[in-house]
């Protein structure tokens, strides 16, 4: 299997990461950059063979060639010139897999020659340390033989979804920004333990190994949030009159979540 990444950025790279360490069998990896210092340092970085495309214009020709798998991981508003760029090279059986958010299947499959398969995807950040979630869509063109094995292939590098594409702005909204929202809560949990007495570097350690160990119970078989929340909440104790002020969160995250998802949305049809 050859696989290609055009584009490295903190997306193709962790999932590159991810298939590396995987030690795939008979599996080839090639990438492109823009720059020249980009595609030195990716080379370094990773050990394959990774050309500048701001320097040598046939470098994304050459990486396709013969690739089964062609992940596209340029920002959005780059990824339809990018296709049109290389879209009489690919082979009908290549696969085309974007990780750039909001890029819809039907952007990609009409500047793609007909009956090219196409497999949409939004990862989010902790695909960088080997703990992301990944969700993906099949194109119009793409059966269910070419899906299962792209997301066999981004198994390896992180937890995979696969979802209508109807549903990928709400995923969005929930894994592709979610990371963020732990991260806000992060610094407002340290920033409540120093208002409550404790010096930070003391309230940064409880903070994130408290987030850390909730996720990890939650992790457990059979988990659940309502019944790991109640476990923890003795009636008239602590986490109780806590929890009284954390109340109206509920109704925030929601309103968080689907203003992701509605900006995800308009950001799909300003590429159009």
């Amino acid at each position: 299997m050859k696989i290609a990444f055009l584009g490295l950025g903190s997306m193709n790279g962790s999932i590159l990461h991810g298939l590396q360490q995987a030690n795939l069998p008979n599996t080839t990896f090639v990438a492109t950059c823009h720059s020249e210092a980009s595609a030195a340092r990716a080379a370094e970085t990773y050990q394959i063979t990774v050309e500048a495309s701001g320097v040598n214009p046939d470098a994304n020709l050459a990486a396709i060639e013969s690739a089964d798998v062609v992940l596209i991981g340029v920002k959005p508003a780059q990824v339809t010139g990018l296709l049109s760029e290389i879209a009489e090279d690919l082979e009908p059986k290549t696969i085309v897999v974007s990780v750039a958010a909001a890029v819809t299947v039907a952007q990609m499959e009409a500047v793609l020659k007909p009956g090219q398969p196409v497999v949409r995807t939004m990862p989010n950040t902790p695909t960088q340390v080997g703990a992301g979630v990944i969700g993906l869509c099949a194109g119009t063109n793409t059966n269910a033989e070419q899906l299962k094995s792209v997301q066999e292939l981004l198994d390896q590098a992180a937890q995979t979804v696969v979802v209508d594409e109807a549903q990928m702005d709400a995923l969005t909204g929930v894994s592709g920004s979610g990371p963020a929202y732990v991260f806000h809560f992060a610094e407002t949990l340290i920033k409540a333990g120093v208002e409550a007495g404790l010096d930070e570097q003391t309230a940064q350690e409880l903070a994130i190994g408290t987030i850390a160990g909730a996720a990890k119970m939650l992790q457990q078989d059979n988990a659940d949030p309502e019944n790991l929340r109640v476990a923890v909440t003795s009636p008239n104790g602590t986490t109780e009159a806590a929890l009284r002020q954390l109340a109206p969160m509920g109704e925030l995250v929601e309103k968080a979540v689907l203003a992701a998802r509605d900006r995800a949305a308009e950001i799909s049809a300003e590429l159009d």
